[in-house]
């Protein structure tokens, strides 16, 4: 299955001061809530689910990181995730957002997911990974 980044960011972009596929995966994958949209859709083995699931199962895995209850309200990530995360991730086609449904669709994209496993790895429990990786 080949990936979609070369129609989002050419690759023939200048690396010095330029950006590059990797660059705009990287930035994406700096990015808290970008990297815990990834983690729920690798822990759920879902393609789509509600608006509503992602939170909660980003809220489930932020607590289960943190050992304490979530920090942020479900209103206040929903907005953060609509705003800002969807559409980052919405340009390097790992998900697509219907806004009228709700619907959040998973798209497998086998480089970010690679690299998002690893940071899963690095960032949540070994049990966590072990049992949802």
């Amino acid at each position: 299955m080949s990936s979609n980044i070369d129609a989002v960011v050419p690759c023939d972009t200048d690396v010095f001061g330029g950006t590059t596929a990797h660059t705009a995966v990287f930035k994406t994958l700096a990015s808290r809530s970008c990297r815990y949209v990834i983690y729920y859709f690798l822990a759920t083995s879902d393609s789509s689910s509600s608006i509503e699931d992602v939170v909660a199962g980003i809220q489930t895995l932020a607590s289960q990181e943190s050992k304490q209850s979530a920090v942020v309200e479900n209103n206040q990530l929903k907005s953060l995730l609509m705003e800002e995360s969807l559409p980052q991730l919405e340009g390097l086609d790992v998900i697509e957002y219907d806004s009228r449904s709700g619907c959040v669709r998973y798209h497998q994209q086998p480089f970010i997911e690679e690299y998002a496993e690893h940071a899963a790895y690095q960032e949540l429990s070994a049990d966590f990974v072990r049992d949802a990786l």
